[in-house]
């Protein structure tokens, strides 16, 4: 491999990981503006998991369980979904 395709090749990474990031950025904003609405909240979350890698995916889930202050059922609940998405996705 050329240097050229090299340098080309580390860019193309360096440009993947800035959109990932990105996207997880964006659902957390997106969570932020639809917390009115309870319904939407939980649509919006679900959606953003399968969005996200698997990496990304929990960090996004403790953000929400931190920053909304879920505690209890509500946690456990946001943990099983997590699970049974890794679950799917390994069959």
């Amino acid at each position: 491999m050329s240097s050229e395709n090299a340098l080309h090749l580390t860019a193309n990474v360096q440009i993947m990981k800035k959109v990932k990031t990105t996207i997880l950025e964006y659902c957390k904003l997106i969570l932020e503006k639809v917390s009115f609405d309870k319904r939407l909240f939980w649509k919006e979350y679900k959606k953003g998991i399968k969005k996200l890698t698997e990496s990304e995916s929990e960090a996004f889930r403790l953000w929400m369980i931190h920053r909304f202050g879920f505690q209890g059922r509500t946690a456990s609940r946001i943990l099983c979904f997590f699970k049974r998405k890794k679950n799917v996705e390994s069959q």
